[in-house]
């Protein structure tokens, strides 16, 4: 007697997975509950959002390596975090935009994450997150450990927020250990959008975008008016431990609605101009620059271009200019307009950099940035936004900025004698005198700068050291005041390490041979 027996097709895929013969594709699909997910090679983005919809909080969808076509949008949970990662090398080819969010209510403090893949091709928008018709906080977002592949000049890969006046997005988290790379022309990768409403005492705190450990490769620098990372709308960042390749470190200031930025941090980045169709922009000129508004710490950066130019790191104020309306000039009541008016011409500007939320004085502080070929200091300038610009007179150095040299201390006496600019060097050898602020209506609040190397806290994990470095002002004749420490590096959320590569997804438990 014979008996027949017909096996399906997953389960003979399947056998082929657990005994080794074999190399039959399994139907692509999701499975999983709880929080515990996987998804096999080839999963569409319907079979994901599935997924999404029936995981629970805080769950990890587990991709395997190989192949994803994606014509449509994986879309986020406006109710609970979810974190997906490759396990191993997961390519996808993306005809639009991959991962979205949009809408949620209120704040949400789960972790959303995107992890490990590769997308090859990319011609726009990848991950989007935005509040548009609400006011929306996310304080754990962490996209890492990605390749963005493309062809051509393409822009605003990743987005937080929307440049609209309905949009008020607010996103702190992490951006790290990304690959962006371009084969022609340059990419703005990073777009920042904010909640249009400015908060106070963000610089140093976990409320902040972090931007760490990315690299950013553009084949050469197409278009000036962009950069590789940019906001605007009342935004906080820190961008440190890049690299760069032909693009620049951008802001948008304080002009027609648009809020700018709120503070800034730019620190121990690498920035290589080195292809670009405008030979200034080859040489370096406007590498790292800020467009004006809120406060600004530029520090330990390296840029490396064809023949240094003089303005690598530069800031703006559009409002001490006529083209941008309504200017800065002693005729605006959102002004602080002290006298006399020939002096002072409407300074200090409402949200010109330098200043807070509450318009308290807080310097831009420069030092240690230097060019790679020779380690001359890079310096830092203002530069004019337009016509009739009225600059010089809301940004003079040594009051709303200082700058610092590239050689640490060698004693207290020198090269940093602390009547102006910024030093760095242990705190031993911080000057015992020091000049503050010539402003009497800023009085406490500016001073000059030193960086102590061995002050502060223990914010570098990296290193082994238990101080890390601060940055100390001269608030009043002689004395000394603690003005900023960095946040933790790496950020917490980076700590978990990158994607899963050894566990691959779970098989399917229903298995049955049917004769």
């Amino acid at each position: 007697m014979h008996t027949e027996f017909r096996v399906p097709l997953r389960v003979l895929a399947l056998a082929a997975v657990l005994f080794g013969f074999g190399t039959l594709d399994a139907e692509a699909a999701c499975s999983g509950s709880g929080t515990a997910w996987s998804c096999t090679a080839g999963t569409t983005v319907a079979q994901v959002n599935s997924a999404i919809s029936s995981a629970s909080n805080a769950a990890t969808i587990t991709f395997a390596s190989g192949a994803y076509t994606w014509g449509s949008t994986v879309t986020f949970s406006t109710t609970k975090g979810i974190t997906l990662i490759c396990a191993g090398t997961c390519t996808v080819t993306a005809t639009g935009l991959s991962f979205s969010l949009v809408n949620w209510s209120g704040t949400r403090t789960d972790l959303y994450r995107v992890s490990g893949f590769t997308f090859n091709n990319l011609q726009s928008t990848v991950l989007w997150f935005y509040c548009y018709t609400c006011t929306g906080t996310l304080t754990n977002v962490r996209v890492d450990h990605n390749k963005f592949n493309m062809p051509s000049a393409t822009s605003d890969l990743i987005v937080f927020g929307e440049n609209s006046a309905s949009s008020k997005t607010t996103v702190y988290g992490v951006i790290d250990h990304n690959t962006f790379t371009t084969s022609s022309g340059n990419t703005r990768a990073i777009v920042h959008y904010g909640t249009k409403t400015w908060l106070p005492n963000l610089m140093g705190t976990q409320n902040n975008l972090f931007i760490e450990d990315n690299v950013f490769d553009n084949a050469s620098m197409t278009n000036a008016g962009e950069g590789a990372v940019d906001g605007n709308g009342a935004v906080s960042w820190v961008v440190r431990y890049n690299t760069f390749i032909n693009g620049r470190i951008e802001h948008h200031g304080y002009y027609n609605g648009n809020l700018g930025y709120i503070s800034s941090e730019v620190y121990g980045n690498t920035v290589i101009m080195n292809s670009a169709t405008d030979s200034a922009y080859k040489n370096g000129e406007r590498a790292i620059k800020h467009q004006g508004s809120g406060e600004w710490i530029v520090f330990d950066n390296t840029l490396t271009a064809g023949t240094p130019h003089a303005t690598g790191l530069v800031f703006q104020n559009y409002r001490s200019s006529s083209d941008w309306p309504p200017q800065c000039n002693g005729s605006q009541p959102e002004d602080g307009n002290r006298g006399p008016s020939s002096t002072y011409s409407g300074y200090p500007c409402n949200k010109q950099l330098g200043r807070d939320v509450n318009g308290t004085m807080k310097p831009m502080y420069f030092w240690n940035n230097k060019w790679s070929d020779s380690g001359a200091s890079l310096g830092a300038s203002y530069q004019g936004a337009g016509s009739n610009d009225l600059g010089s007179k809301h940004f003079v150095n040594n009051r709303d900025y200082y700058v610092g040299g590239v050689t640490a201390q060698t004693s207290a006496s020198g090269p940093f004698n602390g009547t102006s600019g910024v030093g760095f060097g242990t705190l031993a050898n911080r000057p015992a005198t020091c000049t503050p602020t010539s402003e009497a209506a800023d009085a406490g609040n500016g001073g000059v700068g030193y960086w102590a190397t061995d002050g502060g806290g223990d914010w570098n994990k990296t290193n082994g050291s238990a101080n890390d470095g601060a940055l100390y002002r001269c608030s009043a004749l002689n004395t000394w005041t603690l003005h900023y420490q960095p946040y933790q590096y790496p950020h917490p959320l980076a700590s978990g390490g990158g994607p899963v590569t050894t566990n691959p997804p779970a098989p399917p438990s229903n298995v049955r041979i049917i004769r």
